[in-house]
């Protein structure tokens, strides 16, 4: 439902969240959901148990956790229940999964959020871009201090960092193209 994806996603960019499927198994699995506009889509990959559950049934839950819940979830040692007969988290909605394109590598996923209840999310809607930020700056303030090859390492991932930046939290861009700025003046390149 349209207003329900403003009403949890408030910014454009890719949220990290777990995502609940069921139909093989049930499965908690990372996943970036895209939030662009008034949209929610994810990519998911073929083979996955993921993909294989959507086929089967169309309904998942979006699961809003902890960065420790992920490595949980990845080793299939998070507890879970189940609501709409997906697993689901303490924090959480359950959407209609719609494949667009099955036969894609990565299959595009449209999602409509259908059911939530009471979704207080106090710091739990990771963006990868919301918390690469604070490395990029912290790698930025050494800029001055490295030198040689350690300074050509740092700006290898400076830049990886801003590319990522820049796609999963787009609204962060003014503060990038400063830096990149910055960057720039002290003679160093990003290419």
């Amino acid at each position: 439902m349209l207003g329900r994806v403003n009403l949890i996603f408030d910014k454009d960019g890719i949220y990290e969240i777990l995502l609940g499927t069921n139909g093989i198994r049930p499965a908690l699995r990372p996943i970036g959901l895209i939030k662009s506009g008034n949209s929610l889509k994810a990519r998911i990959y073929k083979g996955t148990l993921t993909l294989a559950n959507l086929f089967r049934n169309d309904i998942c839950s979006i699961n809003f956790a902890s960065p420790k819940d992920f490595w949980y979830a990845i080793k299939d040692k998070i507890p879970y229940s189940f609501y709409y007969n997906v697993p689901v988290l303490r924090h959480h909605a359950i959407a209609k999964c719609s494949v667009l394109d099955g036969d894609k590598d990565p299959a595009e996923i449209i999602i409509d959020i259908i059911d939530y209840k009471d979704l207080t999310l106090p710091n739990m809607l990771l963006r990868r871009g919301d918390y690469l930020l604070i490395d990029l700056l912290i790698n930025f303030s050494r800029i001055d201090i490295y030198k040689g090859e350690e300074l050509s390492r740092l700006l290898f991932i400076i830049k990886y960092e801003i590319n990522v930046i820049q796609k999963t939290s787009p609204d962060f861009i003014p503060i990038i193209e400063e830096i990149k700025s910055e960057i720039l003046s002290k003679g160093y390149k990003l290419n």
